[in-house]
């Protein structure tokens, strides 16, 4: 949509409805009022960049709308950078030095952010390890405290976070679960009434299929041997 010049705009009532339709509109009006820009930035996020000097309330509301919207803050305040991640954990990756609370802020809303961060922290790296066991367990209604997951999760932690997320996505991936049985025979399926829950429960089935599936992953499609992947000769 093109927009004609900036005389168009020369009433505030002009320049509210022409932001509204369209945020960007905002790179053809003159000195808009903070009014214009909260609602330019509540239509578009990225249409901050286009505002000189924008106030910390439409910066908030900026990245609010698009978490995208950071890389075009000069010096974001904290408060900023993590509403901008709770928003979309992969714009930490135009925030310089993000404290701990933003990388954990950022790996909470995606995982695969932990790519963004140089040098993370223990805290964010053992947040991101032990969620992804945790989802093991949810996902297959684990109960066992003895969790099948740490057999075969790498010791390096970085690495441990690459593998978690690859073994999330292998047990979703119908291609990869369809090879697993072949290779196998192993037909698990996850347990879909309480009736088959309180079986898989009382044997053990759900436990033994995870234990069996990753060993199969890592040897497969990991290319590691539990041992090698435990640090072990």
């Amino acid at each position: 949509m093109k927009y004609k010049r900036k005389e168009k705009y020369k009433t505030l009532e002009a320049q509210l409805e022409a932001v509204k339709k369209n945020g960007f509109a905002i790179k053809y009006i003159h000195n808009p009022s903070e009014e214009v820009q909260l609602a330019a930035v509540k239509e578009c996020g990225g249409a901050i960049e286009y505002i000189h000097n924008p106030s910390e309330a439409v910066q908030l509301e900026a990245v609010k709308q698009d978490g995208y919207a950071i890389e075009y803050i000069h010096n974001p305040s904290e408060e900023a950078q993590l509403e901008a991640v709770k928003k979309n954990g992969f714009a930490i990756k135009y925030i310089h030095n993000p404290s701990e609370a933003v990388q954990l802020e950022a790996v909470k809303q995606h995982g695969r952010a932990i790519e963004y961060i140089h040098n993370p922290s223990e805290d964010v790296i053992d947040f991101l390890k032990n969620k992804h066991i945790e989802i093991f367990d949810e996902h297959f209604e684990e109960v066992n405290n003895d969790s099948p997951v740490e057999k075969h999760i790498p010791k390096d932690q970085l690495m441990a976070i690459a593998w978690v997320g690859f073994a999330s996505y292998a047990l979703g991936n119908s291609e990869i679960m369809s090879h697993f049985r072949k290779d196998t025979g192993n037909t698990y399926e996850s347990p879909k009434t309480p009736i088959e829950k309180s079986v898989d429960d009382s044997t053990g089935y759900s436990a033994d299929f995870l234990d069996k599936f990753l060993g199969w992953l890592n040897t497969n499609y990991w290319g590691e041997t539990p041992n090698k992947i435990r640090g072990e000769q």
